[in-house]
């Protein structure tokens, strides 16, 4: 590195990252001298509810008081805790305006199970086997069969809408079909769509409009009471992690 420091290349932007630089190093003050040294230090306590809630606020969106609070007291100081916890919240809530503090403690509360981003992506990678021993750790905890439901349309949707697009899609692009359009997609954002460009690839489009087909009608039968909400929801992960035959015939669905 002190080599490089000493002759460094015009078209190339370096950055090195560590814990805790040693002020008294000639590394740390060639670094000066060519660059600029940045420290992040965690928040102190009572910054911590501020940060929060204008980190929230950027995204066009609310938290609770008592949301702000609770993640406050299970999650602490620590900035990149925070923003990963937050940047979950935001994707769990859509399309929702307001995070809740039951929202908070859906996702800071998973435990050894799992929760609902696991068992999403547990679907994305079409591990039947996790999918289900996930969903009956959150059935057991009481998550709500519909909103689980909501949540796997949302995965179908995106899955159909990336697929349907043209050969070799950036994840800046999926970037706009999962999150929306927007100026900008930070490391966190675009990782995620790379995982749903990559899991796209997994499934037949035939099978993806059958599935989504059928998270259709397994809503009905169970808000009209024809099936048990959580056998449908099971019964309904099965079918789409082991097509029929049946779904090499169907036909073309318009996407909400």
């Amino acid at each position: 590195i002190a080599e490089y420091l000493a002759s460094p290349v015009k078209t190339t932007c370096f950055v090195g990252i560590g814990e805790k630089a040693d002020k008294r190093k000639k590394l740390y003050k060639e670094f000066l001298k060519k660059g600029e040294i940045v420290s992040f230090y965690s928040l102190y306590e009572g910054e911590v509810v501020d940060w929060v809630k204008k980190r929230v606020e950027q995204e066009k969106k609310r938290i609770s008081p008592p949301a702000l609070f609770y993640l406050k007291e299970r999650v602490g100081n620590n900035r990149e805790e925070l923003s990963n916890t937050v940047e979950k919240l935001l994707l769990y809530i859509h399309p929702r305006n307001v995070i809740e503090k039951e929202d908070a403690e859906e996702i800071l509360g998973e435990g050894e199970g799992g929760g609902v981003f696991d068992l999403t992506k547990a679907i994305r990678e079409k591990n039947l086997a996790q999918a289900i021993s996930i969903l009956a750790k959150l059935l057991e905890r009481g998550e709500v069969p519909l909103r689980i439901h909501y949540l796997i349309t949302r995965e179908m949707r995106i899955l159909l809408r990336i697929k349907d697009s043209e050969e070799g899609i950036s994840s800046q692009k999926a970037c706009t079909i999962i999150f929306g359009p927007r100026k900008y997609y930070s490391p966190f954002y675009t990782r995620i769509a790379t995982d749903y460009v990559k899991a796209a690839r997994k499934f037949d489009f035939s099978d993806l409009i059958t599935s989504y087909q059928y998270l259709v009608e397994t809503e009905a039968f169970i808000k009209t009471g024809k099936e048990e909400p959580d056998s449908a929801i099971e019964r309904m992960i099965l079918h789409i992690l082991q097509p029929t035959d049946q779904s090499k015939t169907a036909k073309n669905v318009i996407l909400p």
